[in-house]
Protein backbone atom coordinates (compact mmCIF):
# COMPACT_ATOMS: atom_id res chain seq x y z
CA UNK A 1 0.00 0.00 0.00
CA UNK A 2 1.23 3.35 -0.94
CA UNK A 3 2.20 5.99 1.70
CA UNK A 4 -0.61 8.16 0.38
CA UNK A 5 -3.01 5.19 0.77
CA UNK A 6 -2.22 4.39 4.14
CA UNK A 7 -2.75 8.31 5.16
CA UNK A 8 -6.66 8.20 3.61
CA UNK A 9 -9.50 8.76 5.33
CA UNK A 10 -13.76 7.41 5.07
CA UNK A 11 -15.51 9.08 2.74
CA UNK A 12 -18.81 7.60 4.01
CA UNK A 13 -18.76 8.44 8.03
CA UNK A 14 -19.04 11.87 9.01
CA UNK A 15 -15.90 12.04 11.44
CA UNK A 16 -13.77 11.57 8.84
CA UNK A 17 -11.83 8.25 10.18
CA UNK A 18 -8.90 6.55 9.15
CA UNK A 19 -9.88 4.21 6.52
CA UNK A 20 -9.16 1.00 8.63
CA UNK A 21 -10.65 2.14 11.39
CA UNK A 22 -14.11 0.49 10.54
CA UNK A 23 -13.40 -0.36 7.09
CA UNK A 24 -14.62 -4.57 7.58
CA UNK A 25 -17.67 -3.20 9.80
CA UNK A 26 -20.97 -4.96 9.03
CA UNK A 27 -22.98 -1.69 8.85
CA UNK A 28 -22.49 1.49 7.06
CA UNK A 29 -23.35 5.09 7.63
CA UNK A 30 -26.11 6.86 6.47
CA UNK A 31 -26.82 10.99 7.11
CA UNK A 32 -30.12 11.78 6.74
CA UNK A 33 -32.32 14.45 7.96
CA UNK A 34 -35.93 14.17 9.77
CA UNK A 35 -38.08 16.96 10.06
CA UNK A 36 -40.84 16.65 12.82
CA UNK A 37 -43.74 19.36 13.44
CA UNK A 38 -45.02 20.28 17.07
CA UNK A 39 -48.23 22.01 17.56
CA UNK A 40 -47.69 24.46 20.97
CA UNK A 41 -50.63 22.25 22.83
CA UNK A 42 -48.29 19.38 22.59
CA UNK A 43 -45.37 21.36 24.03
CA UNK A 44 -47.84 22.91 26.81
CA UNK A 45 -49.23 19.01 27.36
CA UNK A 46 -45.46 17.98 27.84
CA UNK A 47 -44.26 21.05 29.71
CA UNK A 48 -47.34 20.84 32.28
CA UNK A 49 -46.83 17.00 32.77
CA UNK A 50 -42.86 17.66 33.40
CA UNK A 51 -44.69 20.21 36.09
CA UNK A 52 -47.19 17.97 37.59
CA UNK A 53 -44.29 15.24 37.84
CA UNK A 54 -42.00 17.65 39.88
CA UNK A 55 -45.12 17.89 42.21
CA UNK A 56 -45.43 14.82 42.67
CA UNK A 57 -41.82 13.49 43.83
CA UNK A 58 -42.33 16.48 46.39
CA UNK A 59 -45.24 14.76 47.37
CA UNK A 60 -43.53 12.06 47.55
CA UNK A 61 -40.67 13.54 50.04
CA UNK A 62 -43.63 14.62 52.26
CA UNK A 63 -45.41 11.65 52.42
CA UNK A 64 -42.02 9.62 53.45
CA UNK A 65 -41.48 12.04 56.11
CA UNK A 66 -44.80 11.67 57.62
CA UNK A 67 -44.38 7.87 57.01
CA UNK A 68 -41.16 8.52 58.93
CA UNK A 69 -42.48 10.91 62.38
CA UNK A 70 -45.25 8.42 62.41
CA UNK A 71 -42.71 5.11 62.76
CA UNK A 72 -40.57 7.32 65.20
CA UNK A 73 -43.38 8.05 67.51
CA UNK A 74 -44.17 4.09 67.33
CA UNK A 75 -40.53 2.91 68.04
CA UNK A 76 -40.32 6.30 71.20
CA UNK A 77 -43.81 4.27 72.64
CA UNK A 78 -42.62 0.81 72.12
CA UNK A 79 -39.04 1.73 74.10
CA UNK A 80 -41.21 3.42 76.83
CA UNK A 81 -43.20 0.36 77.01
CA UNK A 82 -40.15 -1.97 77.50
CA UNK A 83 -38.18 0.79 80.22
CA UNK A 84 -41.83 -0.02 81.86
CA UNK A 85 -41.67 -3.99 81.52
CA UNK A 86 -38.14 -3.92 83.23
CA UNK A 87 -38.91 -1.67 85.85
CA UNK A 88 -41.61 -4.16 86.53
CA UNK A 89 -39.63 -7.31 86.24
CA UNK A 90 -36.95 -5.58 88.67
CA UNK A 91 -40.03 -5.29 91.29
CA UNK A 92 -41.18 -8.43 91.29
CA UNK A 93 -37.45 -9.82 91.73
CA UNK A 94 -36.82 -8.03 94.74
CA UNK A 95 -33.62 -7.22 93.51
CA UNK A 96 -33.57 -3.97 91.36
CA UNK A 97 -30.34 -3.04 89.16
CA UNK A 98 -28.85 0.18 90.04
CA UNK A 99 -27.73 0.72 86.44
CA UNK A 100 -31.55 0.92 85.60
CA UNK A 101 -31.97 3.95 87.75
CA UNK A 102 -29.29 5.85 86.26
CA UNK A 103 -30.31 5.18 83.17
CA UNK A 104 -33.99 5.98 83.57
CA UNK A 105 -32.58 9.45 85.22
CA UNK A 106 -30.70 10.31 81.88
Amino acid sequence: MANKDLNASCSICPGKCIWNSHFNNPYRFELYQEDETRTSEEMKKRYEKARNDGKTALNLAELLKKDFEKTQMTVYGMIGNARKAIERLEQIALKPNPLSLLIILN
